[in-house]
């Protein structure tokens, strides 16, 4: 005898709905199989083949799904109220969530712990959650994936639209996107399945990969990296006091190291007046804190660069312009981002040559890392060593950062830039350091844990200590990181 499933199956194939089953139940996952089987059947070839827009794509799925719902009229189980009433609305939402994509991330987008969702291709889904990646599974269980690549463009089109129809471009000719979500500001990373390469058969289907990179809503401050075991106690008032001083300083590290975040508490102690420009690609550190007036109570305006619809540079609005213009909007305090290109570590070289507090991030491992990494940026028509010498000049301090394999992260150097020697070479005063002492241990949750110690390795420089003085921390305050013997008469 021939089940409800094959039954369903046939009636989703041919398009008619056979009333007598009406008191039966099927699953919304065979509801959504038959659903997907409906659509593909009656997709037209313009949709994958033609010129079509994301917006008609998106119509055309969502008009699909409800002639599917409309035209089947089956108890989905879940969706049937105990009047034995089908809650088709409901039905519908959630079946167009999952023939867009959307339902296949909504738990991850919605839950705290997941800071990053990462899709490798169709069927294999990471996310990051509380800095470990693993296998993307739903609150059941389930493990996550989508029906077909062209989902996963179609969830790209639906996240990133604000309702303008202003899609960034994101096609063979422009195969690269970089935007964000709509509803959060999350920022989106995608490759297209052009410029990816295909496994072999059976599985050589088209692949398109996507990172989404999440804010938290709620923002960490020194106490919480304290708990966390990023930092000690001391380093952590260090910081903080660093902060409040005219200094050029960079946070450096990996991706996922902390750079963003350890950079906002530094910057949340600039005092409130101080005319603080923040210039990010995209937005990831923001001072809205509004009075009874809903006036903002710093002195910051929030600047972001532009993307240009097909990804290329033909926009004023780039990181390097904005940084530039920084200079004539009357800056305390330029805060960049994180700086990637050339063009931006010239402008913020020029940004600190001309006096400016200046705060950032980029990727590097150490400060001489750091200071190697922007020497070669701004080379240009000077020599490294010339270069060297400029950054080294220039730069205060720099903090770099490691996220560990257990998700720890700690902040494994603060040192002072003392210029360069007489052969060039940079001096590097290393004020706290984190050292490894060759034992690991297993964590909580069995991963591998490397174990180490903080250690306070030198004292400030005359000229961190005046810096100090400068924004009025009196000795007293600072005694603790400046070395006894010098300062018997302070």
């Amino acid at each position: 005898m021939i089940n409800l499933k094959e039954v369903y199956k046939i009636q989703a194939e041919y398009g008619v709905a056979d009333e007598s089953f009406k008191d039966s139940e099927i699953s919304f996952e065979d509801y959504l199989a038959q659903c997907r089987l409906f659509i593909s059947r009656n997709l037209p070839a313009e949709y994958t083949k033609g010129s079509w827009d994301a917006e008609k794509k998106l119509n055309t799925l969502i008009n699909l799904t409800s002639m599917y719902v409309e035209h089947h009229k089956v108890n989905v189980r879940g969706y049937v109220s105990s009047e034995g009433i089908i809650d088709t609305t409901l039905l519908l939402e959630d079946l167009c969530d999952a023939v867009t994509g959307e339902a296949i991330v909504k738990e991850a987008l919605a839950d705290p712990e997941i800071d990053e969702i990462q899709i490798n291709d169709q069927n294999t889904i990471f996310v990051i959650r509380n800095g470990i990646p693993e296998y993307y599974t739903d609150s059941k269980g389930r493990v996550m994936q989508f029906g077909s690549n062209e989902e996963v463009h179609t969830l790209l089109n639906k996240l990133i639209d604000d309702g303008t129809g202003n899609l960034p471009q994101f096609t063979d000719g422009v195969p690269l996107l970089n935007a964000k979500t709509a509803k959060h500001q999350y920022r989106i990373n995608a490759v297209h399945h052009v410029a990816n390469t295909m496994d072999k058969p059976p599985y050589n289907k088209p692949i398109t990969t996507v990172v989404i990179r999440k804010f938290k809503e709620s923002h960490l401050d020194i106490n919480d990296l304290v708990r966390g075991g990023a930092c000690t106690e001391q380093m952590g008032r260090l910081l903080m006091l660093l902060g409040r001083a005219e200094l050029k300083l960079f946070c450096v590290g990996p991706t996922g190291s902390g750079k963003t975040t350890l950079l906002r508490i530094i910057a949340s102690t600039v005092p409130k007046n101080k005319r603080m420009i923040l210039i990010q690609n995209p937005t990831e550190i923001s001072f809205f804190e509004k009075d009874a007036y809903g006036r903002n109570t710093r002195n910051v305006v929030h600047w972001e660069v532009v993307q240009s619809a097909d990804d290329s540079k033909n926009t004023s609005a780039t990181m390097a312009n904005l940084i530039s213009n920084s200079l004539r909007a009357t800056p305390e305090v330029v805060l960049i981002g994180e700086a990637r290109e050339p063009e931006e570590f010239q402008q913020i070289q020029r940004a600190m040559r001309t006096g400016h507090k200046t705060l950032g991030t980029f990727h590097a491992e150490d400060a001489r890392d750091a200071i190697g990494r922007f020497a070669s940026e701004i080379s240009g028509g000077n020599s490294y060593l010339e270069s060297v010498r400029m950054v080294a000049d220039s730069i205060d301090i720099i903090i770099s950062q490691f996220k560990f394999e257990n998700g720890e992260r700690k902040v494994m150097e603060i040192s002072e830039i003392l210029g360069t020697d007489e052969n060039g070479e940079p001096i590097v005063s290393t004020l706290f350091k984190y050292n490894f002492t060759g034992r690991m241990a297993k964590d909580e949750k069995g991963k591998v844990k490397v174990l180490g110690e903080f250690k306070q390795e030198n004292y400030m420089s005359e000229k961190l200590k005046n810096s100090l003085y400068k924004v009025g921390i009196p000795f007293e305050t600072i005694a603790e990181f400046c070395n006894p013997e010098e300062n018997k008469g302070e």
